[in-house]
């Protein structure tokens, strides 16, 4: 689904390995480099599990700016207890273990 989500796919095509085209990321809300490693640290804990997800109310996410035709900014991730993936404003991913 984040894939989908991604534009330009930065995540990666739907239905390929999630892979982060970092390329792309021109400057963030924080560190640029310690939010793309937190979004491929989310990314592989989530391509790696095969429990269910769980959508919980997350916190104010990073912006991050890209270097994408049509989109400043994009918000992929929140720190809500750590860093978890944002799948649409105001709700985050959360492992049901």
């Amino acid at each position: 689904m984040c894939q989908w989500e991604a534009p330009a796919a930065i995540l990666g095509r739907p239905f390929e390995r999630p892979a982060i085209r970092s390329d792309l990321f021109l400057a963030a809300d924080g560190d640029v480099d310690e939010l793309s490693a937190a979004l491929a640290e989310c990314l592989l804990a989530w391509a790696a599990s095969e429990s269910p997800v769980i959508l919980e109310r997350g916190a104010t996410a990073p912006e991050i700016f890209v270097d994408v035709p049509r989109v400043a900014a994009w918000r992929p991730i929140a720190n809500v207890d750590g860093w978890r993936l944002r799948l649409e404003p105001g709700l985050v991913a959360r492992d049901a273990t």
